[in-house]
């Protein structure tokens, strides 16, 4: 089989705690098992090595979600999409070997 060659974190604490085995089963990061995780977050760059991340456009996202509750709280007859397309940075930095974009 082959050996797990990085991890991914969903949830910022899982992130940090996969970091933290790896590191007390004397894996050498990134050589040996690549880390990232999702959102940028502040315990990502305080950790060594410091955590490849996903970064969500936050303000963007407040930025919307207040205009939506604003415009339905007035009574706004506006369709709102299905969805709407974010563009999220990949925060590059110690956590994993190579990062292919």
């Amino acid at each position: 089989s082959t050996p797990t060659s990085a991890l991914a974190g969903l949830v910022n604490s899982c992130t940090v705690a996969a970091l933290q085995v790896a590191l007390e089963m004397n894996l050498t990061l990134p050589r040996d098992l690549g880390v990232t995780g999702i959102d940028d977050f502040p315990a990502a760059t305080i950790v060594r090595p410091t955590i490849t991340v996903v970064a969500q456009p936050l303000i963007q996202i407040a930025e919307w979600s207040v205009d939506i509750l604003c415009d339905t709280l007035a009574g706004s007859k506006q369709i709102l999409p299905e969805a709407y397309l974010l563009e999220p940075r990949l925060m590059v930095r110690k956590s994993l070997p190579r990062v292919i974009v």
